[in-house]
């Protein structure tokens, strides 16, 4: 398991591709096999208690104090990832050389796993040159890095107290090269409206259809953490595949697992792995070029989902569907969530939700939350776990915070997670609101 949550070159995302790189999988030998309940691995893990489930007056008290803390939690974590930002700058050249050591470390491990005649993903490959070739290579690179790490300070003198960029795995690509490689270069088609925001994709691309209208409305929670709550699994690498889809719609049905297990047979999210590697395998088309959330979850909410020991990922697609007995996933159906902050909150209540983004923005993300806005074309899928109010700004304004798992691995962003702000018009922030939500509902 150790390899999914390793700090490794991240993944080629081309999520959002094509609406049509995923058609309804043929009827295959897996549309027979039954589900079972998963066994028992420890105690019974009762669920916490929510603040969703404190009384009115109470949660506002308990998610304005929460929303205090978090903005002082962010302010000394972007202070002083500005600091070591600003100190890498300043000894550039011992930055540089520190850097390229610990990807030399990735490209050893890289070749290792991937054996004589096999491949290293494209973002360590270009550092990877022997010879002569290889010193000009290195020397374009250190161009490249030195030049990224004075774009990351230029932009932390102008985010504020509350957003911060920093070198990653990601700092020896230009901006081009990181897009090229990560993230898709082609929008897809338009889809249907519905309720003012685009469908993610119709009927007839799914395989069990067990799309259902989730009743939205009524009272908004003043805060939810399903972090806290524990049912969120760490973050995980989706390598050297544009897997980012099955990656955000397995994380959302990993805390419908947990929620719907932990209580009677032992899950937590420190033992809870469910398979990405099922969902690429088993729905027709090259998962690793692109898909929408909605076909996995559909997928899982009626023919099951495998473990990570049973179906261990390999970052490519495949068309081998093991016909074997799937473990019941808690998720018996799902729903879109229109584009808006109350309708992603209410859906939060129920479960993580699986959303679409656009990920230009985020190559050099370190921590802290990113403000509305953001016209970059939609690239990329995650999973939003919590929902924060009333969190304090400088400048006197609240705001509401909306953050996310990533599959870039846990060394990207904060842990491999990211805050976008919530109370924003239009499109929201980095166009979190364009299409809309894929919520699991549990069963």
């Amino acid at each position: 398991m150790a390899p999914r949550h390793a700090v490794r070159a991240a993944p080629l995302c081309a999520a959002l591709l094509l609406a049509f790189a995923l058609l309804a999988t043929p009827a295959s030998a897996d549309d027979e096999a039954p589900l079972a309940d998963p066994p028992v691995v420890g105690e019974p893990v009762p669920m916490a208690a929510s603040i969703a489930a404190l009384a009115p007056a109470t949660a506002r008290a308990e998610a304005k104090a929460q929303g205090a803390v978090l903005a002082d939690k962010m302010r000394e974590e972007v202070a002083t990832a500005k600091a070591e930002a600003k100190a890498a700058l300043d000894n550039a050249d011992a930055t540089w050389q520190s850097y390229l050591a610990a990807q030399q470390s990735q490209i050893a491990e890289a070749k290792a796993s991937a054996g004589d005649g096999g491949e290293l993903p494209k973002s360590l490959s270009v550092l990877a040159a022997d010879g002569d070739a290889g010193a000009r290579a290195l020397a374009r690179r250190k161009a490249v890095f030195l030049r990224n790490l004075r774009d990351i300070n230029r932009r932390n003198a102008k985010s504020g107290d509350m957003l911060v960029f920093g070198v990653n795995n990601f700092t020896h690509l230009s901006a081009k090269e990181f897009k090229d490689i990560y993230l898709s270069s082609v929008f897809p088609p338009t889809a249907p409206e519905d309720s003012g925001r685009k469908l993610l994709q119709t009927k007839d691309t799914l395989q069990c259809n067990k799309k259902v209208n989730f009743p939205f409305g009524g009272v908004t929670p003043k805060a939810i953490d399903h972090r806290s709550l524990g049912t969120v699994t760490p973050a995980k690498n989706q390598g050297q595949c544009g897997s980012c889809a099955a990656f955000a719609a397995a994380s959302a049905f990993e805390s419908a697992f947990i929620a719907k297990w932990g209580a009677t047979k032992g899950y937590t999210a420190r033992n809870t792995d469910l398979s990405e590697q099922d969902l690429l395998s088993c729905t027709s088309g090259d998962g690793c070029e692109g898909a929408w959330p909605n076909v996995y979850v559909d997928r899982v909410a009626c023919k099951g989902t495998l473990f990570e020991a049973a179906a261990s990922y390999k970052a490519s697609d495949s068309d081998r569907c093991p016909s074997v007995t799937r473990e019941a996933s808690g998720v018996k159906s799902w729903s879109y969530v229109p584009g808006n902050e109350r309708s992603f909150a209410q859906a939060l209540s129920h479960n993580p939700i699986a959303i679409t983004v656009s990920g230009n923005e985020l190559q050099s993300y370190r921590a802290g939350v990113y403000n509305c806005g953001g016209n970059q074309p939609m690239n990329h899928a995650i999973t939003i776990v919590a929902y924060k109010t009333s969190v304090p700004m400088s400048n006197g304004e609240k705001w509401n915070i909306f953050p996310a798992k990533n599959s870039w691995g846990s060394g990207w962003g904060e842990s491999g997670f990211v805050n976008f702000r919530a109370n924003c018009g239009g499109t929201g922030s980095l166009k979190i609101y364009e299409y809309q939500a894929v919520l699991p509902i549990r069963g």
